[in-house]
């Protein structure tokens, strides 16, 4: 049997030939053998199709930590995840803190910052030297957008796992029914969830 995918307009064919040449594995097949997930459902042409998917070589599985065909932001297509866990990792530094200014469209950020603010600049105020008065404003400023930020980061994972979670339970429904005209309202719900979905990400 053959699989086909599209890569910028290239189009590649993989027959099961070329799979044992290369020894590559359908790592979804190998980890998932009994579940039936599709990565692209068009509501209008009633078609499933797993036309993405990750290909990975044999001795390379032992690697793969998960591998999920996951709901999607997109119209059609769902996000095919893969997941790989090293034995040997080096450690990772804190890097680089960068300012989200997304963060100023966040109305009880904006207020709160506000009020730190003033108390910041009463912290400091015995400081003649206008420079280093400058560097503890912006040091105190960095630490509270950090401590709001992880916060808000905490709380938008919880209701993402949620969201997921329901929309995953709904793809079930909808994969497992032929009859797409009986699931209006679960088609619904599981549109309006992935609005919400593309909002949080």
């Amino acid at each position: 049997m053959i699989s086909q995918f599209k890569a910028r307009n290239i189009l590649i064919y993989i027959n099961s030939h070329s799979l044992k040449c290369f020894d590559l594995v359908d790592i979804q097949r190998v980890k998932h053998p009994n579940i039936n997930k599709y990565s692209y459902i068009s509501k209008a042409l009633k078609i499933t199709s797993r036309i993405y998917f990750f290909l990975v070589a044999r001795n390379l599985t032992k690697y793969v930590q998960k591998v999920d065909i996951q709901s999607p932001i997109a119209p059609d297509h769902k996000t095919v995840l893969l997941s790989l866990h090293w034995t040997k990792v080096l450690p990772v530094g804190p890097g680089f803190w960068k300012f989200n200014n997304t963060l100023l469209e966040d109305n009880n950020f904006v207020e709160q910052m506000r009020q730190r603010y003033s108390g910041f600049r009463e912290k400091y105020n015995y400081i003649q030297d206008k420079r280093m008065y400058w560097e503890l404003l912006k040091m105190e400023i960095r630490c509270f957008t950090i401590s709001f930020a992880e916060g808000k980061a905490k709380e938008a994972k919880k209701r993402e796992l949620i969201v997921k979670d329901e929309m995953d339970r709904l793809d079930h429904i909808i994969c497992s029914n032929s009859d797409v005209m009986s699931l209006n309202e679960e088609l619904k719900k599981y549109d309006n969830l992935k609005k919400e979905l593309q909002q949080i990400r």
